[in-house]
């Protein structure tokens, strides 16, 4: 591959295709230079008379690395197959809009190019009015419609699966390179790399709530350990820690108040308005129980500062269940030696508030 495909033209970054295909595998690129910064890329076999010319595409000559092709390369990373040519799945209307969006702003591609293919949750009747209704909400022809099948067994889901493809090749050797070409430029530019994670995260992340629908974690999910790792090293740079990945799930989360304060602010979900309004409501409900946490640690040191007590004593005066007070906020006061265990009266073991829960109590009151 030539190393000088990523040109700058006015202050601006691209790709320039026509040295990026200079070297692709065991055929020879040809090229034919079009009106308006159009190319015509096919593939000629190395060797005469073994094997056919590739199918030819049209694209755009300088594909400029703004905020759509990253957020759109994101988007086919994480979900679209690779080796056959331009591939995108979703359920979500908004996701496949907006990666044929990329398709046609950035590649210069046309929408009505592609062929969909739709898998739905459960054997149905009305396949020809789901058909329509799908080629109307993405402004594709209705014969470029292909199969419907019926996915009874495997993952349950209630959502229609659209599949939208682009068989070529050539296409996908050149998405590939791009993709091998600017991994250097996301780590290093910050703009870049948060776009390719709001793809990313659109399509593959998720939120999850616990029982009090505050957040629990963020996750994202796929099995390409390659892209985990590059992901991970992209958190890093952002001050993000993930967790644990977990291989029987092919996910890792990502958990804590100054992490989701991070996602939110980079609009991590920004493409999927369902995942965006989830996070944002359950980081609410979490800073409000960590605001209500913080009031019941204060009303137990007030307790504290007239007498010594027990789980039973603070429970009773404070309206509090006891297993929440001797699970939770009594080991958390602890810990910040705000209190301190003195003995035990009968059975009942007795607390009592330190010189620094006093100091803490005093300056907040």
């Amino acid at each position: 591959m030539n190393e000088n495909c990523v040109v700058e033209i006015e202050g601006k970054k691209f790709i320039d295709i026509v040295n990026l295909v200079s070297n692709i595998k065991d055929k020879i690129p040809i090229v034919n230079y079009l009106k308006y910064e159009k190319i015509e890329v096919y593939l000629k076999p190395k060797i005469l008379g073994r094997g056919h010319d590739s199918k030819k595409i049209i694209l755009r000559r300088h594909i400029e690395l703004n905020q759509l092709f990253f957020e759109g390369l994101g988007l086919w990373v994480g979900e679209g197959a690779k080796s056959k040519g331009l591939y995108f799945g979703n359920t979500s209307q908004e996701l496949l809009l907006h990666w044929l969006k990329f398709v046609e702003e950035v590649l210069l591609m046309p929408r009505e190019l592609f062929k969909v293919t739709i898998v739905l949750p459960k054997i149905v009747e009305n396949v020809v009015e789901i058909k329509n209704k799908w080629s109307e909400l993405l402004r594709i022809p209705i014969e470029n419609f292909t199969n419907v099948s019926f996915k009874v067994n495997g993952t349950p889901s209630n959502f229609e699966y659209i599949h939208i493809y682009f068989s070529s090749i050539i296409l996908s050797e050149i998405m590939n390179s791009i993709c091998r070409k600017i991994k250097g430029l996301i780590l290093e530019n910050q703009e870049f790399s948060v776009s390719f994670l709001r793809g990313l995260f659109s399509g593959e992340g998720g939120v999850v709530l616990n029982s009090r629908s505050r957040v629990h974690h963020v996750h994202l999910s796929n099995q390409n350990i390659e892209l985990i790792e590059f992901v991970t090293e992209i958190l890093k740079r952002l001050g993000i820690e993930r967790g644990k990945y977990f291989y029987e799930s092919r996910k890792f989360p990502i958990y804590g108040k100054k992490n989701f304060e991070k996602l939110i602010r980079m609009c991590i979900f920004k493409l999927s308005t369902e995942k965006k309004i989830k996070l944002e409501e359950g980081f609410k409900e979490y800073e409000r129980n960590v605001e209500e946490g913080k009031i019941m640690e204060l009303k137990i040191l007030e307790q504290l500062l007239t007498k010594t007590m027990s789980y039973t004593e603070l429970s009773k005066n404070l309206g509090k269940g006891r297993s929440t007070i001797q699970s939770h906020y009594i080991p958390l006061l602890l810990k910040k030696e705000l209190v301190t265990y003195i003995g035990k009266k009968e059975r009942s073991l007795l607390f009592e508030i330190t010189a620094k829960g006093k100091e803490i109590l005093t300056t907040l009151l």
